[in-house]
């Protein structure tokens, strides 16, 4: 298909995504072809047509930001289509619809899945008060129920773990499949019986071999030393010398010791046609026995394993469900099973959210499919979701096949089809093409990389999307300074191409040329007011994608030390003082262990030399926390003192012993906050190299501990919870001043989705393995089965235990999908440049380097000239030390830094102050705030499209939740009807567009001081003539004959309000009041024409 064809279909696909509104549609949209853009001109047009309202519509996206995009382009697209409409009628819809934003839903799969339960937890089967757990908190329950599992049935002196053990088994290598298995709750795990195999077959054919060949060996140590086979032989003989080879699994023992290739060097063997003789017959062994016995031991050991995880699962789903805990994937399998069951409540959900919109559909849940069919299905009595067919209009999907990298996670290419076959029946699938973030000469080198890794257009399967070429709409920028395309960066060989040297090697000559380019040397073309413009580069405008998260952290160091701020998102770091930490805490949880004592002792917090560990136990005896008041056990001749040499161990014990008593007086994360202030580790790390992100991480580390209520309160939980980090590889770093400024983008590719950058790195050329399938699920089967090996790490691999029946041909199968995302996930990083994309290479060993599988077409590429910079040079005093001149500056830096910049302050706060000579009469009656916030609520309810059908239940469950006095719930209820059955309530009824309870924040300037400025405006409503008016409600109770006196002094407040109005929206205030709700009446304030006001901006 040529460009012109495709232009003119993108063409026209984007005017019936927009005008034909009755039609459901799939939208294919390619990278950067504006997608969000075309999923807002859709939602505008349903509420221009009048078609659909806010409230009735679900916007399903991937990520919270995605979702907070998506809501924020809506809202500024309503308001600026309200502020050009002409149409009376038109008006009133967006209006409408800005008024009922907060009813609609925009949000991901899960918060949506949330809601639904919430509105139906009876019909769910769910606790009304269930909470959401997040991935992390997820994960560490799972652990936790395996273990608590374990322990119940060894109470119960259950006979499983024991048969498992007896067959070779331990149940800590089935935590992996357990929790691999508890992913996917939505398939049945495939498993058949198969016959125990014939040990007899391996006893007999093995044991005379090794026999013979044993004989074969020669008497001595050869010269050169003993080759493989030789090797193999002689331990095999010294196992069935001390082993009983009749036991079955001491017999696989010894067997396995031969399932490699045993090379052999014939002059180091007695007769070298022997030795070629057993290489061969050890070989053939291999191949015709032990490996067939494997996989018939692994297909049998199978089903044993997975009847022991299946209900470890079932008993995990059961305690999230009894302790009101639900997974994200509880959330969607119990809110699809609701709908799929239920159909009552199917039929409301699908007349509550009429119109579904989803976003990046390519990457979420299989199970999403299913509830979103059943959501939007045309024919109610329809359980199955494969037989539903949406309502015309009814779901608008947008996604990318290409970009789908999330197989890991659960999402499925085969269920996208199989949707797109459905759509294609009901509605149409629509394909977006043009891309408008990247130049041509980027786009081109995208469409020839990726045709040949694409199916053929049309001819996509369950593994691959089609090729569609990406038609780029942006001229390469041309001028001084200018640089645009593709280049490559090429690694210099590695001793041993160790991964570590290589990324250091990569990340220095990046961080070097990032550095080079923003010191003026690079220009970045931008759109300004639809033309093209230039200017100098930014930190800001490099993104640096990596595959893996082993060496983010690495990129950033090296940024820093050439003075580039960079955010890391996906890092894994582990620094000294984290360790150091673990050790201390492990320490001081149990202070009779030797190994946490002494790793402390030595570590980073005191080092302690060897010398002087040495010292202190002659002299003084044994190292222990334990002991007298000076600090030591005492020694033999019952002195406690120590020489000179080992001193330092005598104060490190006496610092150890004041920590213990501080973690054991105080709640853990106070104790651990203070002893490390103690140890003065956040100056150390913020003054290490890589400052910023170690201090960032250690501060970090604060967080997550405050973020774990276990671990905050008790000490042995946060020991524990260190433990976790270290083993984990740590924590994920983050800079000290992530945010603050303009910076390097830094990120694992996963994290890259959606993003875009004028210049890309594709960075850290090593680290990559094409590794072994370990599960397989396919969905084309009914119901989707899940194929499960059981793996475990032995030394440097990882070794089957257990396979199913036809296991080789499903991971071969499965490796088909790996390498088809793999292909995808180079596509999405090559498609994230604006201007420049910059990739990594390692030509020596292209098996580690992920982006090896682009060089054909790199091939002719320019490479990146290497930029020469120096480091920032570090601070170094070599002068005397002034201690108390560095504590004075230390106090006046302190003193300058702990003075406010700004001042907070309220409106209501403001306009009370300037008016103290105003003093309002004492109330008539005192009902407490919570009647007023009850009050205030009801209305801004009501003003956004509560009926009063529904008010009666609303103000009681308000206030429940405001703990109001029974007694004035119905006061409340009647002072709101007397509201809405006011004069001013029927002009708020008319207005062209109205605001509840708006609230706002203003930077203000007044007496030349700063000052942030927040305020609540209970009502604003623009009417007929565009003139906006501001009314305050005040719930005092109050005589009529004191309403003068209260507009008094409540009116500077509201004019406060108005005057800000005016000034952040430039609209034309004409009216601001008081409304009194005790006595219902409308009291107008002075014209604010007079008002100036603070500076505000």
């Amino acid at each position: 298909m040529s460009d012109v064809t495709l232009i003119a279909a993108d063409a026209e696909a984007r005017r019936r995504i927009a005008a034909d509104l009755d039609t459901s549609f799939l939208v294919e949209a390619g990278a950067g072809s504006g997608k969000t853009t075309s999923l807002v001109a859709r939602m505008i047009a349903l509420v221009e047509s009048g078609k659909a309202e806010v409230r009735r519509m679900a916007a399903i996206t991937f990520t919270n930001k995605a979702a907070a995009e998506l809501r924020g382009r809506f809202r500024m697209k309503l308001e600026q289509r309200l502020r050009d409409a002409e149409d009376e009628t038109t008006r009133e819809r967006l209006s409408l619809a800005l008024r009922q934003i907060p009813e609609g839903f925009v949000g991901t799969i899960h918060a949506f899945c949330g809601r639904l339960l919430r509105e139906r937890p009876m019909e769910a089967g769910l606790d009304p008060e269930f909470a959401e757990m997040d991935e992390t908190e997820s994960r560490e329950r799972l652990q936790l129920y395996w273990d608590d599992y374990l322990l119940e049935l060894r109470e119960r002196n259950e006979s499983a773990i024991d048969a498992l053990a007896g067959l070779g088994v331990h149940v800590e290598d089935l935590r992996a499949v357990y929790l691999c298995v508890a992913m996917y709750e939505d398939v049945d795990v495939f498993t058949e019986d198969a016959p125990r195999p014939d040990f007899d077959r391996l006893r007999l054919s093995l044991l005379p071999l090794i026999d013979e060949a044993v004989r074969a060996l020669p008497t001595n140590r050869p010269e050169g030393g003993w080759d493989a086979l030789q090797q193999a032989l002689r331990a095999a003989a010294a196992f069935r010398r001390s082993r009983d080879v009749e036991d079955d699994l001491t017999l696989l023992a010894l067997a396995t010791t031969f399932d490699k290739a045993l090379g052999v060097t014939q002059k180091r063997w007695p007769d070298p046609k022997t030795a070629k003789a057993l290489k061969e017959r050890f070989a053939e062994w291999r191949a015709d026995v032990l490996l067939p016995f494997l996989r018939s031991w692994k297909e049998f050991l199978h089903p044993q394993v997975v009847r022991f995880v299946l209900p470890a699962v079932a008993y995990a789903r059961e305690r999230r469900l009894q302790e009101g805990a639900l997974s994200f994937q509880d959330l969607l399998m119990k809110a699809t099973t609701m709908l799929r069951e239920r159909r009552e409540v199917r039929r409301y959900f699908s007349s509550r959210y009429a119109r579904l919109f989803v976003d990046e559909f390519q990457d979420t849940d299989p199970v999403q499919a299913e509830m979103m069919l059943l959501l939007t299905g045309a024919d109610p009595d329809v359980d199955e979701w494969r037989k539903q067919r949406p309502k015309p209009g009814a779901l608008f999907i947008v996604g990318d096949p290409k970009q789908s990298i999330y197989r890991f996670r659960r999402a499925d290419i085969s269920t996208y089809n199989l949707v797109k076959r459905i759509m294609g029946q009901c509605g149409a699938v629509l394909q977006l093409t043009r891309n408008f973030r990247s130049v041509r000469s980027v786009g081109d080198f995208v469409n020839y990389a990726f045709e040949g890794k694409f199916m053929p257009p049309g001819k996509s399967d369950d593994t691959q999307a089609d090729f569609v070429r990406m038609l780029t709409t942006r001229a390469n920028p041309t001028g001084k300074g200018l640089r645009h395309g593709v280049f490559t960066l090429t690694s210099p060989k590695a001793e041993y191409d160790r991964k570590a040297d290589i990324a250091s090697e990569d990340a220095d000559r990046v961080a070097r040329w990032i550095s080079w380019a923003c010191d003026g040397n690079l220009r970045v073309a931008e759109r300004e007011g639809g033309k093209e413009a230039t200017r100098p580069a930014r930190p800001d405008d490099f993104l640096v994608l990596l595959k893996y998260r082993e060496f983010i952290g690495l990129y950033a160091e090296r940024l820093e030390a050439y003075g580039i701020p960079s955010d890391t998102s996906g890092s894994q770091v582990l620094y000294d003082e984290l360790r150091a930490l673990r050790m201390l805490a492990a320490c001081l949880h149990d202070p009779s262990d030797r190994v946490p004592l002494l790793a402390t002792l030595r570590g980073p917090l005191f080092g302690v030399s060897d010398e002087a560990l040495y010292a202190y136990t002659m002299e003084v005896g044994r190292i222990s926390l334990y002991g007298g008041a000076d600090g030591d056990g005492g020694g033999p001749d019952g002195s406690n003192q120590s020489s000179p040499t080992g001193a330092p161990v005598r104060e490190a014990l006496a610092a150890l012993r004041t920590m213990l008593g501080i973690v054991r007086k105080e709640p853990a994360l106070s104790a651990f906050l203070r002893l490390t202030e103690r140890l003065g580790l956040l100056p150390f790390a913020a003054g290490s190299p890589s400052g910023s992100i170690r201090a960032g991480t250690l501060a970090k580390l604060y967080e997550t501990i405050a973020g774990h209520p276990e671990a905050a309160s008790d000490w042995g939980a946060l020991t524990r919870l260190l433990g976790e980090i270290a083993d984990a590889n740590g924590l994920e770093g983050a800079s000290l001043f992530a945010g603050t400024g303009r910076a390097v983008r830094i990120m694992n590719l996963h994290k890259a989705k959606g993003l875009e950058a004028p210049i890309v790195f594709l960075a850290c050329p090593c680290g990559d393995s094409d590794r072994d399938a370990t599960e397989h699920i396919d969905r084309m089967q009914e119901p989707a089965a899940g194929y499960f090996a059981i793996t475990r790490r032995k030394e440097f691999q990882t070794e089957v235990v257990a396979q199913p029946i036809g296991w080789p041909e499903v991971a071969e199968k499965e490796r088909l999908y790996m390498h088809a995302e793999r292909d995808r996930l180079l596509y999405v990083a090559a498609t994230r440049a604006k201007q420049l994309t910059i990739v990594s290479r390692y030509p020596y060993k292209p098996a580690i380097d992920p982006w090896s599988h682009l060089a054909p077409a790199l091939e002719g590429q320019p490479e990146l000239d290497d930029v020469q910079r120096g480091e920032l040079p570090r601070e170094r005093w070599d002068g005397p030390f002034d201690a108390e001149e560095a504590l004075r500056a230390w106090r006046e830096a302190h003193a300058k830094a702990s003075a406010p910049s700004y001042a907070v302050a309220s409106v209501t706060s403001l306009a009370k102050g300037g008016a103290a000579e105003a003093t309002p009469p004492r109330p008539t009656a005192g009902r407490g705030a919570a009647f007023g916030t009850v009050v205030h609520r009801a209305l801004e309810a009501v003003g956004n499209g509560l009926s009063r059908d529904e008010l009666d239940a609303f103000v009681r469950v308000a206030s429940a939740e405001e703990a109001l006095d029974v007694a004035y719930a119905a006061e409340a209820l009647a002072m709101v009807d007397a509201v809405l059955a006011s004069d001013l309530w029927r002009r708020v009824e008319l207005a062209a567009r109205r605001y509840h309870e708006f609230t706002f924040t203003a930077a203000a300037r007044e007496d030349g001081k700063d000052r942030i400025v927040n305020g609540v405006i209970d009502l604003v409503f623009e009417e007929d003539d565009g003139g906006w008016v501001i009314v305050d409600f005040k719930t005092d109770g109050m005589a009529v004959e004191d309403e003068a006196a209260f507009a008094a002094f409540y009116a500077p407040q509201v004019e406060a309000y108005a005057d800000y109005w005016r000034r952040l929206t430039g609209a034309v205030v004409k009216e601001t009041g008081l409304l009194f709700l005790h006595t219902n009446r409308y009291v107008r304030t002075a014209p604010i024409a007079a008002q100036s006001g603070p500076e505000a901006g």
